[in-house]
């Protein structure tokens, strides 16, 4: 993690965190809200470049788990796997992934979905 002078998360970024924990929850259940999802402070990005958050109570972060996990696609139709972290009741971590050589970008909210409904629309 590189840190960054902490700011509030984007609406954009909140979306991306709201419509994840909605629609490819995994794990324990996650109580954050919509409020508090809309109050998360990012304090640090990744080095590769992607568009990875990092949020306050991640350097304190003991025991993380998946609280998220699925697919999105940018416009361009490339496939973004994202992994919402959390440690207790806190989230502390949108990790973003990809498999080319461009840094993994946010994809638009609508397009998140679980795993297993990517691979029905692919067969």
């Amino acid at each position: 993690m590189l840190p960054v002078t902490p700011r509030p998360i984007a609406p954009i970024e909140a979306a991306v965190v709201s419509a994840l924990l909605t629609r490819a929850p995994i794990g324990p259940s996650c109580e954050a809200s919509s409020c508090e999802i809309g109050s998360l402070t990012i304090v640090g990005k990744c080095p590769c470049g992607c568009e990875s958050l990092f949020f306050s109570g991640v350097t304190e972060a003991k025991n993380q788990f998946r609280l998220a996990d699925g697919l999105g696609y940018t416009e361009d139709g490339e496939e973004i796997g994202m992994i919402l972290w959390a440690s207790g009741t806190r989230i502390v971590n949108l990790e973003l992934y990809n498999y080319s050589e461009n840094p993994a970008r946010l994809p638009p909210p609508d397009s998140i979905c679980p795993f297993e409904e990517a691979r029905r629309t692919r067969e």
